[in-house]
């Protein structure tokens, strides 16, 4: 399957039709429509053409909020009425987006409204693993911080955080310039996939979302997000923290995008917050 991504803005609707002369005219003319209006999503396949209208917003900015549902005569998805379930491969985002950079004190919910601001975000998945300190790292303040951070995410009402599995080991590894070993310290981080997969599975078959947003370029996610799409009908949007989208997911996706950087740095928890336990500040480092 190949995706034409011409600017998305807000994913509303795809269903699959048959290949025909008529289909594919029909095509033609919407194609050249929403070329002077470039918020679409056309999805080709060996199966039959997908076609995903977006929201009927003008010159970036949309006129008429009553007017935010696309209209196509197979199908239609109101996102201001869709319930949405967000996943997020918290390390994915960290590596991809927010390490080096001012804006790792992130309010995931902000972030989400400002990405899907039509959708009802019920649910934010967040998914992550204990940071444990290697040997001689230079860094040992690295747990304190997470968990600082985690306790910012718990501020957030409707967010639920999974831990997985943080590891490091001792391996040796073909060096450079392939005259030999030399011993390394390899870190893993285990479960997070695993465990987004069976929850974006068990969320879609127990009817809890409308559709789906996957915060994470992990490829690994290629057969669950093909599962829910395929299976149970339902639209996936996977939402890249790189700079470009995995090939592998953009062909099975029902939508991609990415995340800009000017929309991390307006989407920042306040510095100082307060939960049940008092209150505490953002990490001095960040």
């Amino acid at each position: 399957m190949i995706i034409t991504d011409f600017n998305s803005h807000d994913f509303i609707g795809e269903k699959s039709v048959g290949i025909s002369w008529l289909h594919i005219l029909y095509n033609v003319a919407f194609s050249l429509l929403f070329w002077q209006f470039p918020n679409c999503l056309l999805t080709f396949s060996g199966k039959g053409i997908s076609l995903a209208y977006t929201s009927c917003c003008f010159g970036g900015r949309t006129r008429n909020r009553n007017l935010c549902v696309a209209v196509s005569a197979f199908y239609i998805y109101d996102l201001s009425t869709m319930r949405a379930y967000v996943y997020v491969d918290g390390f994915n985002l960290y590596y991809g987006s927010l390490k080096g950079t001012p804006n790792k004190w992130l309010d995931i919910s902000k972030l989400c409204r400002f990405l899907f601001p039509h959708s009802e975000i019920s649910k934010i998945k967040y998914f992550t693993a204990p940071v444990k300190i290697r040997p001689n790292d230079p860094d040992p303040d690295k747990p304190n911080r997470q968990q600082i951070y985690l306790r910012a995410l718990k501020t957030i009402p409707n967010i639920e955080i999974f831990e997985g599995t943080f590891l490091w080991h001792r391996v040796f590894m073909k060096n450079a310039k392939n005259d030999g070993y030399t011993e390394v310290i390899k870190t893993e981080e285990k479960g997070t996939d695993v465990n987004i997969a069976a929850h974006l599975l068990n969320d879609g078959h127990k009817g809890q979302y409308e559709i789906a947003i996957v915060i994470s370029n992990d490829s690994d996610l290629v057969a669950p997000i093909k599962m829910v799409i395929g299976e149970l009908g339902l639209p996936v949007v996977v939402v890249s923290p790189f700079k470009t989208n995995s090939i592998e997911l953009k062909k099975i996706a029902s939508s991609v995008r990415t995340i800009r950087k000017g929309v991390l740095a307006v989407s920042q928890f306040s510095d100082e917050l307060e939960d049940s336990t008092g209150i505490f500040t953002k990490p001095a480092s960040w």
